[in-house]
């Protein structure tokens, strides 16, 4: 746990030696949302390829020079751990995905390392894939109930018998998302469901 030997926690503990650490019932949201989606090997796989292309980007000034050409706007891809950064990165990629495409064939094209334009391709090949796409549409619909129930827990006055409620609220309207899925009512994830490059196995619990 971050801070559990260096940070707040640890200092509060040097000098209360019987304090315990309580989660917030946001980061409790972070860790069973974590938790879930690493129960499905698909879905594990989608996320890995996710941190593939902010990692590509982080620490590579020359590379986010071109993709903020290409998007014509600062479009910073997050890689924080926290699931509500996750989510940003997912809404970023799912709305800029062509451009990100037209990104990573400008730097196939021009770089001159190796790595970068192998890197590169592998990413402009996984944007392009049923699969991937699927997985990104569907988490880009799933996360706007996730981030209105997490921003809710992040407020400073709130109560048990609001959460209650926010939550119920949170829990039907993934139930209205499975059903959508279910029917095929999300339009290109029901297109990729009929190819026959794609195995529509992950079922929620």
């Amino acid at each position: 746990m971050s801070g559990q030997h260096a940070g707040v926690q640890a200092f509060i503990r040097l000098a209360y030696k019987n304090a315990q650490y309580v989660h917030c019932y946001a980061h409790r949201l972070n860790l069973i949302v974590e938790q879930e989606t690493s129960q499905n090997k698909q879905v594990r796989v989608f996320f890995s390829h996710l941190s593939n292309i902010t990692n590509f980007f982080n620490k590579s000034p020359q590379r986010i020079a071109i993709l903020d050409e290409t998007v014509r706007k600062r479009t910073p891809l997050c890689s924080a751990t926290r699931w509500n950064f996750k989510s940003r990165t997912i809404n970023k990629v799912y709305e800029y995905r062509e451009q990100l495409i037209e990104c990573m064939g400008k730097i196939e094209s021009t770089s001159k390392q190796a790595v970068a334009i192998n890197q590169a391709g592998a990413i402009r090949r996984k944007l392009e894939v049923s699969k991937f796409m699927f997985w990104l549409t569907a988490f880009h619909n799933i996360m706007q109930h996730v981030d209105v129930l997490y921003n809710q827990l992040q407020k400073t006055r709130t109560d048990a018998a609001l959460i209650r409620k926010q939550v119920n609220v949170f829990q039907q309207s993934l139930e209205k998302e499975r059903k959508r899925m279910d029917t095929g009512d999300i339009g290109i994830i029901w297109n990729f469901k009929k190819k026959k490059d794609f195995n529509y196995s992950y079922k929620y619990n």
